[in-house]
């Protein structure tokens, strides 16, 4: 439809995206983790900010759909200690066991 034949109520309404997919798993993190959560979540905030200030639909859609995002992963996120041991790869934290394929140097795979 033309722009030219809506309404103009319907011009001030924001666009609402869809959530972006959140795992159903455990979001367990270390404290590296949790800081990256941290940042992402200010930085989402001070977009969201400025698309409000700006009066935009769009970016006002897109910068709450990442608020929601990141406050989610925030209140989901169970903070866990990091191991000084990297000797081994963890991908759970809780059981410890896990595969990872890889390559050696001569390109045999493992």
């Amino acid at each position: 439809m033309s722009r030219a034949f809506v309404k103009e109520q319907d011009v001030d309404t924001v666009e609402h995206l869809p959530d972006r997919p959140v795992s159903e798993h455990p979001n367990i993190v270390t404290d590296q983790g949790m800081a990256q959560i941290d940042t992402a979540l200010a930085e989402a905030r001070v977009v969201y900010a400025a698309a409000q200030a700006s009066s935009e639909r769009a970016s006002i859609g897109a910068a709450a759909r990442e608020v929601r995002y990141w406050s989610t992963r925030r209140a989901s996120a169970q903070l866990v200690p990091a191991s000084g041991d990297t000797s081994e790869v963890r991908f759970d934290g809780i059981s410890g066991w896990g595969y990872v394929a890889f390559r050696s140097e001569v390109g045999i795979a493992r």
